[in-house]
């Protein structure tokens, strides 16, 4: 149960990047991440940095979950 909603948490990260790429285009999640800084503060490579890190983090966590279901 638990590994399910992590594993569904780094999908959601994963599309939330790809969302703040602009390679997909998902009104409800498009701009999540990005309305909690001030517009001053995100410039447009500010804004691929933190959706590069963010993809990271999701493909690590659904790594990180098919490795552990792999493992048990």
């Amino acid at each position: 149960m638990i590994r399910n909603l992590v594993e569904m948490n780094g999908l959601y990260d994963i599309l939330c990047a790809f969302c703040i790429l602009k390679v997909l285009h998902i009104p409800l999640i498009n701009d999540l991440h990005t309305a909690l800084f001030r517009n001053e503060v995100l410039t447009p490579l500010t804004e691929r940095f933190m959706a590069y890190w963010i993809l990271l983090y999701g493909i690590v966590t659904v790594s990180y979950t098919h490795l552990r279901a792999h493992e048990t």
